[in-house]
């Protein structure tokens, strides 16, 4: 895992209250303090006791590793903010608030995630990470947004509005570094090769924001990316629109460290705020709300 610079070893603190979670932004620290700031909006939500009761012992707090470069709609800083804010973000925010424990966020890479949760870094991640056969051999997933990813190209592009993965043979294509995406596009490469077809030139980045702007200026063709931020970008960047049909359709989830005693809390936790409603609104907020899913699963995606 990279080593976090000090602008990545920023941390957030929220504090869950029984009846609201207001996220608290935290300010630069080269350890492990923390500093408050102006709190941001308050998702309502309740404890649901029986959530809360699976928690091991006297829990009282859980941290999530989050990945605050990846960009809108997940993890971002709005206009004028110091908070970041995102599905991500609220949707820790509301489990926490469900089971009536404390949210510390840690930032890392998206590539930094799991190697973090095995090294006990943080208890939780909150990212759109793809539940597939072999991170289930690592970690446990917990469901909680249909998925699948999609292509985002320049909206000046009139040459590659219909991609899919076997158009992308000699082009330039980028993906967040240690994504599904990313490993799709190698495989791509292979398969393109094999057939004796130019390469995929493939770039990784550790900033979504980077790969954007990677688009945009045209230094590459096409940003392969988790078809709900595919759709987002497209639909509030003029600059950008979507190319062909998604593919690689599955289910984002949360993810702990594999056999986490914390597992059970988090599922029901999660499921206790699609039923209560705070799930959609938080989905509604960012225009997902036809992804969403009508419970929460365990290790689902591979089925």
């Amino acid at each position: 895992m990279r080593k976090e610079s000090q602008t990545h070893s920023k941390r957030l603190t929220a504090v869950v209250g029984c009846v609201a979670v207001t996220v608290l932004a935290a300010g630069c620290s080269s350890g492990n303090g923390t500093s408050a700031a102006a709190p941001t909006s308050a998702v309502p939500v309740k404890v649901d006791a029986k959530a809360a009761a699976l928690l091991p012992g006297s829990t009282k707090s859980i941290t999530v590793g989050v990945d605050p470069t990846i960009g809108q709609p997940w993890v971002f800083q709005e206009d004028g903010g110091s908070a970041p804010t995102g599905v991500n973000v609220e949707l820790a925010n509301v489990i926490g608030g469900a089971l009536g424990v404390t949210v510390t966020f840690r930032n890392t890479s998206f590539a930094g995630l799991i190697p973090g949760l095995q090294a006990k870094r943080y208890d939780m991640s909150s990212a759109p990470m793809l539940d597939t056969t072999e991170r289930e051999k690592t970690v446990d997933l917990v469901n909680y947004l249909h998925g699948g990813s999609a292509f985002l190209v320049s909206s000046s592009d009139t040459k590659h509005t219909d991609l899919s993965l076997t158009k992308l043979c000699g082009l330039t294509a980028g993906a967040i570094q240690g994504s599904a995406e990313a490993l799709a596009l190698q495989t791509q490469s292979a398969a393109c090769t094999k057939a004796g077809k130019s390469a995929v030139d493939v770039k990784q980045y550790q900033e979504g924001a980077n790969g954007v702007l990677a688009v945009t200026s045209r230094r590459i063709v096409v940003f392969d990316a988790p078809v709900a931020q595919v759709n987002y970008m497209a639909k509030n960047n003029p600059q950008l629109k979507r190319s062909g049909q998604a593919y690689n359709a599955g289910l984002s989830s949360l993810a702990l460290a594999k056999g986490s005693t914390l597992t059970k809390a988090v599922e029901a936790g999660l499921d206790s705020v699609i039923q209560s409603g705070a799930y959609h609104r938080i989905l509604a907020k960012y225009g997902l709300t036809s992804l969403a899913v009508k419970q929460a699963t365990l290790n689902a995606g591979s089925g």
